[in-house]
């Protein structure tokens, strides 16, 4: 059996979008109270927003579910799968063999039909709701984060930096993705959506791995050292609360907050913080510590010493 013969028989068995029917809402759907998981809506908890009653926080629940589910495609098409096409074609700066090049292209697949379920889920939920998405932010915390690190690094590594800061993407949309479907009292349709996606998003983590391992190792000394601070760019860039700010404040103006009051709201709920990210107990930051650590990489950062406890 060929090499590519070997990888469509594995992902033929293993990809949801050759095992899983399209996600409908239903009745169920209709009669849920929770749009959104709450631990996950840390604005919902300020007593002058909890103030506004059922419907604003529904409100509120239903644009964040759609933010969030546009984010996954925006990461999913935007950022994975541009470097996963590259890594195929084998024009990163470090050689794959061809086996990983076709497991990436698999990825390409996979993450476009990731990006399709959540703009159906987000129309979906639209005509069920009569709740129309406010107009989405351009970035998320992966493409601010990638943009920080890209700006630190040397154009001549550009696409290899690219690939280790999606495939740490990778491993935090996977960990993220676990986190939503804890919460088992969200809308049916939508749990079955994420169970959907984690499926994929495993493997994907698991083949992610692999990337940043193969690339530690076939880089000399000189490329490890120019890349370890772009890495930490990546990693505080992904940390940053400046996305959720300003979609939080336009949420509380289509509710009618004066602009004083959401200053307010915004600074009690966001509040300023100047520990690094791998100083707090954020499952994200903590998932991509574990896959550098698991790579190589974190040993070659400066961070390294003082995590050495933590992973």
């Amino acid at each position: 059996m060929s090499l590519i013969e070997t990888t469509l028989k594995k992902w033929d068995r293993a990809a949801i979008v050759r095992s899983r029917p399209r996600r409908l809402l239903n009745e169920q759907d209709s009669q849920s109270t929770l749009f959104f998981p709450l631990e996950r809506l840390p604005l919902c908890l300020h007593p002058r927003v909890a103030a506004l009653g059922e419907q604003a926080l529904r409100y509120i629940q239903v644009q964040t579910l759609y933010h969030y589910l546009n984010g996954i495609a925006n990461i999913e098409l935007d950022i994975i799968n541009d470097s996963s096409y590259k890594l195929y074609k084998n024009a990163v700066g470090v050689d794959f063999p061809l086996e990983m090049r076709l497991d990436a292209l698999t990825v390409v697949v996979d993450e476009s039909y990731h990006a399709l379920v959540a703009l159906d889920l987000i129309n979906q939920v639209e005509q069920m709701t009569s709740i129309a998405p406010l107009p989405m932010p351009k970035d998320t915390e992966a493409s601010y984060a990638l943009a920080q690190s890209l700006a630190m690094g040397d154009e001549r590594l550009r696409e290899l930096l690219r690939l280790v800061c999606v495939s740490l993407s990778e491993q935090a949309l996977t960990t993220d993705l676990i986190d939503v479907i804890n919460n088992e009292d969200i809308f049916p349709t939508f749990y079955l959506v994420m169970k959907d996606h984690v499926a994929d998003e495993g493997r994907h983590a698991r083949f992610s791995q692999q990337v940043l391992s193969h690339i530690w190792r076939h880089s000399d000394a000189a490329t490890k050292q120019v890349l370890q601070q772009p890495i930490l760019a990546f990693l505080e860039g992904y940390a940053t609360d400046a996305i959720a700010k300003d979609f939080s404040a336009c949420m509380l103006r289509q509710l009618g907050l004066a602009e004083a009051e959401i200053i307010d709201i915004i600074a009690d709920t966001y509040p300023a913080t100047h520990v690094k990210p791998w100083e707090t107990n954020n499952i994200v930051t903590e998932q991509m510590l574990v896959a550098l650590n698991k790579s190589g990489i974190l040993a070659d950062l400066p961070i390294a010493d003082a995590l050495h406890a933590k992973i």
